[in-house]
């Protein structure tokens, strides 16, 4: 990763690498954090010793209240992202998504149908 770095200087980094499967992770917790964790953990690091200037990590709504490993683990990455932005003073930030685009449960059907409807397209929490 340091020659990738050195080669091609990215400016910006959308990390989006990760164990997302629940179930596999819960049989292979080592995976999962050395996956999740450690590797969000590498990529930081690198990214703030070469000075790019934004980061932004793909998490899971799975890391607001924790209840998985694959949770945890997002939620431990996170923070560490959070870590590297107070360290290095960038604009390093993790973004939460829920289900995957179009899949069962996505809100793709519901925006649409909003949208053909002449809107609003409206966003909520129910918690």
């Amino acid at each position: 990763m340091s020659m990738v770095f050195r080669t091609y200087q990215p400016e910006v980094i959308f990390h989006a690498a990760a164990h997302k499967h629940v179930g596999l992770m819960q049989v292979n917790v080592p995976e999962a954090i050395t996956n999740n964790v450690l590797g969000t953990r590498n990529l930081v690091e690198l990214a703030a010793e070469h000075e790019v200037e934004r980061f932004v990590m793909i998490s899971s709504d799975k890391a607001v209240n924790p209840t998985s490993i694959m949770g945890v683990t997002k939620r431990i990455a996170e923070l560490v992202v959070n870590d590297a932005a107070a360290t290095a003073g960038k604009p390093f930030v993790s973004v939460r998504f829920g289900n995957v685009l179009g899949s069962r449960g996505s809100v793709v059907p519901i925006f649409k149908a909003q949208i053909a409807a002449g809107g609003p397209v409206t966003v909520s929490d129910r918690a």
